[in-house]
Order: C-alpha cells, then sequence, then structure tokens
C-alpha cells in the first residue's frame, strides 16, 4: 500500500514539475515575445517619424520619406538582431481620420502620412517547441503624419514685391502660376515694391536684392535656410510702393546673373524671353525665388483704383520665381514676370500663424498609430 502510494505521488510531482516547465515555457515565451514587440515598435515608430518629416508634397519627397523610413527602422535592433524589413514595408499616402488607417493617395501634394510595418517570424520557443512550432511571430506597425502644415508665421527671406491677398482669393492656383506684375498706376496693378518696416526706394531694393542672395542660392542647394537674411512675419507691416520703377527694376535685372538656375521639374518649360527683357540674354535661364509678402488688402487692390503708398500687415507668403525683368520703356512696359507655386509645400517657415498659400511651417511630425 505504501508503496503504491508512493508511486502515485511520483507520478503527481512528475505531472505537476511538466505543468509548472510548461508554464515557466510560456511565461519565457510571452516575456521574450513582448520585448521583442516592443523593440519591433521603437524601431517603427522612430522609422515613420523620420519619414513624416521629409515628405514636402513632391514626388521626390515621397522617396526620401520611404528612404529614411528603411534607413532608421533597419538602423535599430530586436532581440540583439537589426530589423529587417520586408518589400513594401514602408508605404506613404493619406491619413484618414475617419477610419483612423492610411489611404492610397495619388496626388502627392495630399500625401501626408507614413507607415512602417517590421516583423521577425524567427523567435525560438521553448513552449511551442513541445506542441511541433519551434519559432513564434511577432510584428509591429506605426504610422505617423507630417506636421500640421499650418501656414508659415516667419520667413528668413523674401523677395522685394508685396501681393494683394485680394489676388490670391481671386485666383485659382494654375491662374496664379504664371503672373504679369504689373508696376504702374495705369492699369490694374498687381504687386508693388513692398518694403517691410521701412519705405520702399531705389537704395533700399539695391541692398535687399543684394542681401536675400545667399538665402537663395542655400535654399535652393539644401532646401534649407540656416541664418535668415531679410527675416520677415506675418503682422509685420509692409509699406508699398511703385513709383522707383527704373532703377530698382534695373537693380532687379541685374541681380539675375547672380540667381539660380530655372528647374523644368519644378517650374515647368521656361518661358521665351520677352522682347522688351532688360535681362541679358547670356543671363535668361537663371532666377531669383523665394517668399513673396500677402498684405490684407482691399478690392481696390486688384483694380486700377489701388494707390500704392500705403501701409499694411502681412497676412502670410507665397513662393515665387522671378524669371524675367523689364526697367525700360513706359510705365506700363515696366514689369516684372513672375511664376507663383501655390501646388507644392515648402517648409522654410520657421512659426506658425500665417495664412497657408504653400509656404508652412510643418510642425513636427506625430504620431497616430
Amino acid at each position: 500500500m505504501r508503496s503504491a502510494r508512493r508511486g502515485a505521488t511520483a507520478v503527481t510531482v512528475a505531472l505537476a514539475m511538466g505543468v509548472v516547465l510548461a508554464l515557466a515555457a510560456l511565461v519565457v515565451d510571452l516575456g521574450m515575445a513582448r520585448v521583442a514587440q516592443g523593440q519591433l515598435q521603437a524601431a517603427t515608430d522612430a522609422a515613420a517619424l523620420a519619414g513624416a518629416r521629409v515628405l514636402d508634397g513632391t514626388t521626390a519627397g515621397l522617396d526620401a520619406a520611404r528612404t529614411a523610413g528603411e534607413e532608421i527602422a533597419q538602423a535599430n535592433g530586436a532581440l540583439g538582431e537589426p530589423v529587417t524589413l520586408e518589400a513594401g514595408a514602408v508605404e506613404v499616402g493619406r491619413w484618414d481620420e475617419a477610419t483612423h488607417a492610411l489611404v492610397a493617395e495619388a496626388d502627392e501634394t495630399k500625401v501626408n502620412a507614413v507607415q512602417v510595418t517590421a516583423r521577425r517570424d524567427d523567435l525560438r520557443s521553448w513552449f511551442a517547441a513541445a506542441i511541433g512550432h519551434e519559432h513564434l511571430s511577432t510584428s509591429a506597425t506605426s504610422i505617423a503624419i507630417r506636421g500640421g502644415g499650418l501656414g508659415a508665421g516667419k520667413v528668413p527671406y523674401y523677395l522685394p514685391f508685396s501681393l494683394p491677398d485680394c489676388v490670391m482669393e481671386a485666383h485659382t492656383g494654375e491662374q496664379l502660376a504664371d503672373i504679369t506684375f504689373v508696376l504702374s498706376p495705369a492699369g490694374a496693378d498687381t504687386v508693388g515694391w513692398g518694403a517691410v518696416e521701412t519705405n520702399p526706394s531705389a537704395a533700399w531694393a539695391k541692398a535687399h536684392i543684394k542681401e536675400m542672395l545667399a538665402c537663395i542660392h542655400e535654399f535652393s542647394e539644401t532646401g534649407n535656410v540656416s541664418a535668415a537674411c531679410a527675416e520677415v512675419e506675418a503682422g509685420d507691416t509692409v509699406n508699398l510702393g511703385n513709383g522707383v520703377e527704373s532703377a530698382s527694376l534695373q537693380a532687379l535685372s541685374d541681380a539675375m546673373s547672380d540667381g539660380v538656375p530655372w528647374e523644368t521639374e519644378r517650374w515647368g518649360t521656361l518661358p521665351a524671353q520677352h522682347k522688351t527683357s532688360s535681362v541679358p540674354t547670356r543671363d535668361y535661364g537663371t532666377i531669383l525665388e523665394g517668399p513673396i509678402p500677402v498684405f490684407v488688402g482691399s478690392s481696390r487692390y486688384c483694380s486700377a483704383a489701388a494707390p500704392w503708398n500705403e501701409t499694411y500687415p502681412i497676412r502670410g507668403f507665397v513662393w515665387g520665381v522671378i524669371y524675367d525683368v523689364a526697367a525700360k520703356g513706359k510705365a506700363a512696359q515696366k514689369n516684372v514676370w513672375v511664376r507663383l507655386d501655390v501646388s507644392h509645400i515648402y517648409p522654410i517657415g520657421t512659426g506658425s500663424g500665417g495664412d497657408d498659400w504653400g509656404i508652412t511651417y510643418p510642425g513636427p511630425p506625430l504620431l497616430v498609430r
């Protein structure tokens, strides 16, 4: 009898030990999977944020976002092994607030989110091996959206003109793409010289044009401006003028040779040089590009009644390129030819607070899932 009880006890102990060992293995498996999943999540979070940070509304920005996501994910590790991504693991698209999901978006200017997914299917198992599964799997997915895209409240330099807000509101982006800036009281003015916190004059125009060239080149080469050349912000007052055409326009024409190359991919085919152009033929095709202040005017600034000798606060900024200048002839012939771009995002702003016409303060990217 004693021997039977000993045998039963031994069996019970053996079974109990088996259960204990199985539970211990399960705890180890679950703990390992949880650690791996947490590390994968950290990797995908960092990768999605890195990708969203470089979205800028262009095709090049989409490629840069995918590359950044891949590089940052693979720079991280999980359980001592580098994170490897499957093909298509970094996706770009539009964040749908209603469904809380990434959706496909064909228009690159509307792409605002990056999704990154990482998996580990090679986690060695202790518990699952007993039931025929040698490895465990875990995964993580993160979605980050580009910063708020608020209108820029401050920019590091500006082209020496100013546009009334009625022009921005009365025209479509396509109509604004190529516009003649009339600097004459004869006819419907669309633009005037704009001097922020000072009065426009020929001396001011010459100094300002020279001052902004460093920022123009830095932005063209790097997509960034590290030090302001002529900082201006929404709410500053801009003094308007169009009575200094000849000397100022000649200074602008002379500066074209020190500009940056026209980019066909961004601006389309370079228009033919105008017959009245003051830009030397050898210099045609270099441009001056940057923010143009948009001021709070009235509807008369979109008519022949605009006085162009007043002072108004700035609402925001629009990106433009000056590609041709006529400094001679009759008043109505003294024009500046500019192409505006309100379809792309220029994250050159250093603070929010202005209206959004394509120049934004993007803010930091945000994780949404």
